[in-house]
């Protein structure tokens, strides 16, 4: 390189602000890896997604597919993407892939900008994309109903989905009315609240500060 032979990058490859908000950046991700290893780059830190489950939508696969594209660069994102998922998730891998293109797919779509910060209003967050992809979510845990490890681990996968539905509760409420899509969190905001943090507890998922005061208020 021209300015130096050992050029380091500090990258963050998650939602700095908002960890547990939907974030379909691995598509990017992968591609950014690559082109920094073409130009020379030698080294690479991920902040934020060295926590374990911790409160970072996808830990574990961005953890995962992070260390095998640094290994080799030009393997393909969605063969490492589904290899993690069908591994780590049994029979519930092909339905998280799904929820994850559907993430991916929605931004692209919408034109949003996905920076460092994204909050749960985010455009490609609409009710549609959020019941698409709570649908995958569900076919996910049917999958692995009769498997202990498996569902727990995809009821941390449905978190996301949760929280953002949980932040937005009276406007994605009203918007699933309007637009004729059934709204899949029952009536009661309080008890959608309590499965939530039940879920959150038995997992030692964490939640920002931030976070934490969106769900916990009532949204007016």
């Amino acid at each position: 390189m021209e300015i130096h032979d050992r050029v380091y990058l500090y990258d963050y490859p998650a939602n700095v602000t908002y960890p547990l908000v939907p974030h379909p950046n691995l598509r990017a991700l992968a591609a950014n890896i690559r082109n920094w290893a073409e130009i020379g780059v030698r080294g690479y830190f991920g902040d934020g997604v060295g926590r374990g489950t911790g409160g970072t939508e996808m830990a574990e696969l961005r953890i995962w597919l992070i260390a095998r594209l640094l290994w080799d660069p030009m393997q393909d994102p969605d063969e490492l993407i589904q290899e993690f998922c069908d591994g780590y998730y049994g029979a519930a891998g092909p339905h998280i892939v799904g929820y994850l293109n559907s993430m991916h797919d929605a931004l692209e779509i919408s034109g949003d900008w996905l920076d460092l910060s994204s909050p749960p209003t985010a455009q490609f967050l609409s009710i549609e994309t959020l019941t698409d992809g709570w649908a995958h979510l569900v076919a996910a845990e049917e999958a692995v109903r009769d498997d202990a490890v498996l569902s727990a681990r995809v009821r941390v996968a449905q978190l996301p989905v949760r929280f953002v539905c949980l932040a937005r509760w009276n406007q994605l409420k009203d918007d699933a009315s309007m637009r004729g899509i059934r709204w899949p969190f029952g009536d009661a905001r309080e008890e959608a609240l309590a499965g939530f943090m039940t879920v959150m507890n038995a997992n030692d998922v964490w939640l920002t500060d931030g976070s934490r005061g969106m769900i916990q208020v009532a949204n007016e």
